[in-house]
C-alpha cells in the first residue's frame, strides 16, 4: 500500500460508505490503516474514510523539490510484534529503518533507549537499581499469572519495564 502521491497513492475514499461495507473506519493514519488491514484479513468488508488525498495521518511526509518533510513523529515502537509487522506491511517499500541512537538523561547520567541493563548497573544508584529490579520482577510475576494486554503507552511501558522504571524514566514524557 502506498502512502505518498509520488508513488501513485489512490485518492482518499468518498465521505459515504458503500452499502456493502460492514465496518467504516474514520482516518487513514497508522491506527486506521492497521484496523482496516486487520479487519479485512479477518474477512470483514471495510471502508476507510480519509479526508486527505494521501493516507498516513501525522506519520506521513511529503516531498517538496528534492527534500522530504515529516508531518509528525515517525518512530514506531515494537511493543506488539504483530502490530509492528502489519505496519511494516502497510508501508511496504516506503519504510525506511534508521538505527536508533536515543539517550535519556536522568539523575546526571545518560542511558541508551530502549533501556539497557548494563547502562543501569553502571550509572544508577544501587538502591534505586534494586528498587527497579524488584518492581520489574513483581510486575512480570503478576502479569504471568494474570495477563492483561496494555490499553495505552503507559501500561505498555509498565509491562516492559515495571512501575519504578516507568516512574523514573518515562512518566514525564508519555503522559
Amino acid at each position: 500500500m502506498s502512502l505518498s502521491p509520488e508513488a501513485g497513492a489512490a485518492p482518499a475514499a468518498s465521505s459515504s460508505a458503500p452499502p456493502h461495507a460492514e465496518v467504516a473506519i474514520l482516518g487513514g493514519g497508522p491506527c486506521g490503516l492497521y484496523a482496516a488491514l486487520t479487519l479485512a484479513k479477518a474477512g470483514r468488508r471495510v471502508v476507510l474514510i480519509e479526508k486527505e488525498i494521501v493516507a498516513g495521518g501525522l506519520a506521513r511526509g511529503h516531498k517538496r523539490g528534492d527534500n522530504y518533510y515529516d508531518l509528525g513523529v515517525h518512530m514506531l515502537h515494537a511493543f506488539d510484534q504483530g502490530v509492528f509487522e502489519s505496519i511494516k506491511e502497510i508501508m511496504g517499500d516506503e519504510r525506511i529503518e534508521v538505527p536508533l541512537n536515543a539517550r535519556i538523561k536522568w539523575a546526571g547520567s545518560f542511558y541508551r533507549y530502549p533501556l539497557q541493563f548494563g547502562d543501569m548497573v553502571k550509572g544508577m544508584n544501587p538502591f534505586i537499581l534494586a528498587q527497579c529490579c524488584i518492581g520489574l520482577l513483581a510486575y512480570q510475576t503478576r502479569h504471568k499469572f494474570r495477563p492483561n494486554p496494555p490499553k495505552d503507552a503507559e501500561e505498555a511501558l509498565i509491562q516492559l519495564y515495571g512501575k519504578p522504571l516507568y516512574e523514573f524514566f518515562f512518566k514525564e514524557f508519555t503522559t
